[in-house]
């Protein structure tokens, strides 16, 4: 009798056992869950500091063409002028390529949320036991998480090429302006 009921002491201990390590599996995989969903959250809000960025070269790359157009066009300095336009091309180009990057990194895309079907809950609530539900819901975040990394890369890499073209932006942008100030002055000297 002594041994039985140690027997069921043993096994009651392991299935309690079973069930914390479950439910510790589960609060681990909701956490990694959480916390790639935060990482993607935070990646997005970069992007849309290089946008902020590339919003204001943009205004001020179209307020230098308005003003000195007629400038840049003059054929008094010809190959001067030529640099000119194509420095200016060049920076156009690397800012619609900037913007291509940034577009297609905030794109939205599905995020993976946790199964909500009425009868698929009820059968791994009320089917299964807490352990057992307890590791399946682990699994389904454990999913949901790797599907938001392989966004998160994704995303991540062309806001990382939205930062280089930004770099080629910049410098063409400052070529175009020192271009433009050369202009002004040699035709200010007139």
């Amino acid at each position: 009798m002594g041994k039985i009921k140690s027997t069921q002491t043993l096994e009651e201990g392991i299935a309690e056992e079973l069930l914390e390590r479950s439910k510790l599996y589960f609060e681990y995989q909701a956490d990694q869950y959480a916390a790639a969903l935060d990482r993607i959250r935070k990646l997005e809000e970069k992007g849309l500091k290089v946008f902020a960025s590339l919003s204001v070269i943009v205004t001020a790359f179209i307020l230098i063409i308005r003003f000195t157009a007629a400038l840049v066009l003059n054929q008094k300095f010809v190959v001067l002028n030529i640099a000119t336009c194509a420095a200016g091309f060049l920076t156009f180009l690397c800012l619609c390529s900037a913007w291509s990057f940034f577009f297609r990194a905030v794109l939205l895309k599905d995020i993976p949320k946790m199964p909500t079907s009425h009868q698929r809950m009820e059968s791994v609530f009320l089917e299964n036991p807490r352990d057992s539900t307890y590791i399946g819901l682990a699994k389904y975040y454990a999913k949901a998480t790797l599907q938001i990394e392989v966004t998160h890369g994704d995303k991540a890499k062309l806001i990382g090429f939205s930062f280089r073209e930004m770099a080629f932006t910049a410098w063409g942008f400052l070529v175009f302006v020192a271009l433009v100030v050369g202009l002004a002055f040699c035709n200010s000297g007139e």
